[in-house]
């Protein structure tokens, strides 16, 4: 099986002139250009499938049921979209964030 060849950004920004249309098009881009264009402006959270949470913590699907029942711990609480769970990256990342700084409380090293 063959795989398929890399689509550079300038390949794929030609792809997407050509086949979108010309009515909404020039919405969108101008959309897209003024929402980077705000400095110190958050950019849109990611939703993070609990397959690739257990991974990125180590630990199984169950373990993460216990984590999200365990109300002393405080890990972010899943959304649910077709039975499937996902997380919050900023919430992920801020969880992570607390970890690492319980510890170094704990350790007495500041």
């Amino acid at each position: 099986m063959r795989s398929p060849n890399p689509i550079t950004a300038a390949a794929f920004s030609k792809h997407l002139e050509k086949n979108t249309p010309a009515h909404g098009s020039a919405h969108i881009t101008a959309a897209m250009n003024s929402s980077a264009s705000y400095v110190g402006e958050r950019q849109p959270d990611q939703w993070v499938p609990d397959p690739i949470v257990a991974k990125e913590f180590h630990t199984t699907l169950m373990g993460l049921y216990r984590w999200t029942h365990d109300e002393k711990l405080g890990f972010p609480q899943p959304i649910k979209i077709r039975n499937r769970n996902f997380r919050s990256r900023r919430a992920i990342e801020e969880f992570k964030a607390n970890l690492v700084r319980a510890a170094i409380t704990k350790r007495g090293v500041a």
